[in-house]
Parts: C-alpha cells; sequence; structure tokens
C-alpha cells in the first residue's frame, strides 16, 4: 500500500477563520480525499500556528494572555473545519507540548551541526508577515509588498540560521527535480530567487516571549516561521518514533499559498539539510482567492465567511465552486 501525507500550511490565529484560508484546507482536503479513493494511506494534517508578536498584541488588545487567546482562535479553525467537512486526520497546535519538544529536539539537532550561531540582528520587519525584508523588496514608501502595510525597523541580538551555506545544494534539488514544484513555473520562481544569492537569517527574539523557548539559551524564543514549519515533523514524531518518522516522511506533500512559498521552498529545505534529514519531495502552490481583484486578507474588509455559504448551501457545493472555477495555482476571482 502506498502513503500519501499531505499537509496545509498552518494558519494564524490572529483573526478568524475566511474563505482564503478555507481554500487551502479544501485543496488539501480534495488530494487526501482522491488518495484515499485510491486505496492508499493517507495522513492528512492541518492546525493553527499560535506564536509570534501578532497573536502577543492581539492578546493585548483584547485584555487576556496570549494561551486564552489563541485557546479562543484556534478553537473557531477547528469548529470552521468540522463544519467545512474537512476530513482531517490531525489538527496540531504550535502551543502543544509535544509541538515544543519537536521543535527543541530538530533545532538544536541543526546548532549541534553547526549551522546556528549568535549575532546581532539591525533589519525592516512586517509584524503582519512576521518577516523580515531587503529594502529591494518593499513598496514605495518602505511598505510590505504583501500587506502594503509600513515596516518596522528591528534591532536585537538573535541566532542566525546559516541559510547562505545551502545555496548550491538547494538549486540543485530543484534543477534536477529531487524537488518538485506545481505548477511547474512556480519551481523558476523559486530558482530564480536562490540564483540572487542567500543570505543567513534571524531564527530567535529576544524582544518577545511568547515562543517556543531555546534549549541552549533561555533568554531568547524561536522565531515564529522556525516554530511553525517544524509542526510537519511534530506530526510524525520526529525524534521520537524513528519507523513513523520514515514510514512518513518520505510520502510528504505540502500544499502552500503562493505568498509564503519562499519560506516552504527555500527556508525549511535547508533546515532539513541543515539537521540531517531529507528535504519534502513536492510544494504543491495555490493561488489566492480574490475579491475584485484584491487578496482576501484577515487585515482587509474584503472577506467572506465559509460557513455562511457552507449553511446556505452546503459544503460540497462550496467545494465543487472553488475546485472547478479555478485552476489549480492561479488566482480565482470570488464575489
Amino acid at each position: 500500500m502506498s502513503r500519501f501525507y499531505i499537509t496545509t500550511p498552518i494558519f494564524y490565529v490572529n483573526g478568524d477563520p475566511h474563505l482564503g484560508t478555507a481554500y487551502a484546507a479544501i485543496n488539501a482536503d480534495a488530494f487526501a480525499r482522491w488518495h484515499r479513493l485510491l486505496g492508499d494511506e493517507v495522513l492528512f494534517l492541518t492546525g493553527t500556528d499560535e506564536h509570534g508578536l501578532k497573536i502577543q498584541q492581539s492578546a493585548d488588545e483584547h485584555g487576556v494572555s496570549p494561551q486564552a487567546w489563541v485557546d479562543h482562535t484556534a478553537s473557531r479553525f477547528l469548529g470552521a473545519w468540522r463544519e467545512l467537512d474537512i476530513s482531517f486526520d490531525d489538527f496540531i497546535r504550535t502551543t502543544q507540548e509535544r509541538h515544543h519538544r519537536t521543535v527543541q529536539q530538530f533545532l538544536t539537532a541543526i546548532y549541534e551541526n553547526g549551522f546556528i550561531e549568535k549575532g546581532f540582528y539591525v533589519g525592516l520587519y512586517c509584524v503582519a508577515c512576521e518577516a523580515y525584508y531587503e529594502e529591494s523588496e518593499l513598496l514605495e514608501g518602505s511598505r510590505c509588498p504583501v500587506h502594503e502595510r509600513p515596516v518596522t525597523e528591528m534591532s536585537e541580538e538573535n541566532y542566525f540560521f546559516k541559510l547562505s551555506a545551502f545555496t548550491d545544494q538547494l538549486v540543485e534539488l530543484y534543477e534536477s527535480g529531487a524537488i518538485r514544484v506545481t505548477p511547474e513555473f512556480r519551481a523558476n520562481e523559486v530558482l530564480g530567487f536562490l540564483r540572487q544569492g542567500l543570505k543567513d537569517i534571524s531564527i530567535t527574539r529576544t524582544s518577545i516571549t511568547w515562543g517556543v523557548k531555546v534549549p541552549w539559551d533561555d533568554n531568547h524564543v524561536f522565531y515564529v516561521w522556525y516554530d511553525a514549519l517544524i509542526n510537519y515533523l511534530t506530526a510524525i514524531e520526529y525524534g521520537e518514533d524513528t519507523g513513523r518518522f520514515a514510514q512518513w516522511w518520505s510520502a510528504v506533500h505540502h500544499l502552500l499559498g503562493k505568498d509564503i512559498i519562499r519560506f516552504h521552498a527555500v527556508w525549511w529545505p535547508a533546515m532539513c539539510l541543515a539537521a540531517g534529514i531529507d528535504p519534502p519531495s513536492q510544494l504543491l502552490v495555490t493561488g489566492w482567492l480574490l475579491v475584485d481583484g484584491a487578496k482576501m486578507s484577515k487585515s482587509s474588509s474584503n472577506q467572506i465567511d465559509p460557513l455562511s455559504v457552507v449553511r446556505e448551501m452546503s459544503s460540497d457545493t462550496l467545494r465543487y465552486y472553488l475546485l472547478s472555477s479555478t485552476s489549480f495555482g492561479a488566482d480565482g476571482d470570488v464575489s
């Protein structure tokens, strides 16, 4: 029997789920259902990303602790996916103890392999993206290219991942087809980014406390992306059950939106190589759902509530519409 391990990006709980986030879950659900029909053993993972500055700020705005805030918002995603009839096998939360253990084990392996070192970082940071940008990547007025909000200059002591050490190896993996990207034109996008050369990147924070503690330095917590990506290993018991990990990791397929391709296609494979495991073999990249040509997002007023659609029609109606009206990988416009 073949195995098929499909993952969604884990969804950031600074707001309620909308049709754009549901679109990723529905696409992954279609892959999972198809492979079950083929007779494959399927593991379908989804979940919520619950650490970082945005969460801490949202909790402060609502006058509650970060844990109370994420307990509330994560339950909305879990409930929404159930009402949308998403057939997931595991729903992971990054505040779970199992995930903290995996993050610390995985990043300790990278540290002990010599690919993490302490430094001092000054950079332009988008709080909404939880990401740093180069000046050349920004819109006019030093605005984030995704959220179109002004970025903030951040300066603090950090640990850095030696991403630059993996440039040539990543280019070879994509050119040889060892890592496949669907649709194929996204692979060219990744290669274009890699050929510009990679810089070492900050992976910890001292300015916030809401995150997974760095095991070799209690003054630091891991930066949200380096915590979140590792959820794909947590679900298959990396570092705890070598047999289960070996069975499922070779069958992994990551489904993600095009706006987070850099994290999944560059940072994540490099992290895997640094830790001594194979990188994921396939990335399935969706386009965006647009409303009047603009991306649907939590930070805008163009959200569509998927549950209101389902309650008026059905989950199958919504699934059929989203999957048939837009080719996989392309943007789709809805109203």
